[in-house]
């Protein structure tokens, strides 16, 4: 799930409280969950990559460790256009049929295997955000997590820091946080990478730096 640049309803079993983490600087208070794994969304067909239209059809099937949900938007045209997302089984994409939303899209590099999604509703609340976010949103790497040498490169992780417009949170890859941010309730993870050579020629599979977060609405 790697990308140069490179969610969700859960069931209470699977977000029992745990250690509270206050944020600072304006970091909003967050709760560690039980939930790990990484959203994907896989490139695909992508007809318009900034879509408004009515959801006329969501459905999901389980697949291997993961949940694949199946979404179908329809344009003012009447044309439909269909978005996989694939999610971890503890969570739910937070949309209903019959409500309006916006689906914006990018792809990601050649040969990474996935893609970049936001999705907000008729309000411009975010539901759903993997690698992309809508205006208002942005993300930076945050604080230090772990610095790893290496022989080829030396690899330090920092916390992936979300912000919006009344403060940002810290996500890390696991476990999923929970956190209330621009009036919403969300779940969500991420991780900033950054690599630096020490000098020899760096392999063939490698990648100076990514980004990665995962975002999802809780239904209220």
């Amino acid at each position: 799930m790697r990308a140069l640049l490179l969610t969700f309803c859960v069931a209470c079993s699977a977000h029992a409280p745990r250690p509270v983490i206050q944020g600072t600087g304006g970091g909003v208070t967050t709760t560690d969950t039980k939930i790990e794994g990484w959203a994907v969304f896989p490139i695909q067909r992508v007809d318009d990559p900034a879509l408004k239209g009515k959801v006329r059809d969501l459905t999901s099937e389980a697949a291997g460790n993961q949940v694949k949900w199946s979404l179908a938007v329809e344009d003012n045209a009447e044309q439909r256009h269909s978005y996989v997302i694939m999610l971890p089984p503890e969570v739910a994409l937070p949309i209903a049929t019959g409500t309006t939303v916006t689906v914006t899209t990018e792809s990601v590099s050649v040969g990474a295997g996935t893609g970049h999604i936001a999705i907000v509703d008729a309000d411009n609340t975010l539901l759903l955000a993997i690698g992309l976010l809508p205006a208002g949103w942005s993300a930076e790497p945050g604080g230090l997590v772990s610095s790893t040498p290496g022989d080829s490169y030396d690899e330090k992780a920092f916390a992936m820091r979300v912000k919006a417009s009344d403060g940002f949170v810290d996500l890390v890859p696991k476990p999923w946080r929970s956190f209330d941010l621009a009036g919403s309730h969300y779940l969500g993870n991420g991780a900033a990478v950054q690599r630096d050579l020490n000098g020899k020629p760096a392999p063939l599979d490698y990648v100076g730096a990514w980004n990665d977060f995962n975002i999802v609405r809780e239904p209220n």
